[in-house]
């Protein structure tokens, strides 16, 4: 399985899409700390960078999915309304 090195500890579970492969999930807010806490970046930062870096990545049909609380705030969640 495809993970996202340094966001362990943001991973839910896993899911199974219709292609039948395992793949992770993580929880977008958790992944936001883990920036905020490990290397110091602001909230903002934090969401740019999941958000471009993370949610805009493919990396092939295993690539790992993130799941939004309702309560998160994301740009690319945000979008969507």
């Amino acid at each position: 399985m495809i993970s996202w090195d340094g966001f362990e500890d943001a991973i839910i579970g896993t899911i199974t899409p219709f292609n039948g492969q395992e793949t992770l999930c993580y929880r977008y807010r958790s992944m936001i700390d883990v920036l905020v806490s490990r290397d110091g970046m602001t909230e903002e930062e934090a969401e740019e960078y999941v958000d471009y870096n993370i949610i805009g990545a493919w990396v092939g049909e295993t690539t790992p999915f993130v799941l939004f609380d309702a309560t998160d705030t994301a740009t690319d969640a945000s979008a969507t309304d």
